[in-house]
């Protein structure tokens, strides 16, 4: 198997559909740490998934 390890800070991610009859597991796990700044120098803000 594989392991993707990214940083959300800096990256955009689209999961494809491509994997076929294979069996997929994803986990995730967040890491307690400094707050995000974007390139305009604005904090993250926490959202409500719809």
């Amino acid at each position: 198997g594989d392991v993707a390890i990214w940083d959300n800070r800096a990256t955009q991610h689209y999961a494809l559909d491509d994997y076929g009859t294979q069996e997929r597991i994803v986990r995730r796990v967040s890491l307690k740490g400094d707050v995000p700044v974007g390139v305009q120098g604005q904090r993250s803000q926490v959202t409500k998934s719809l």
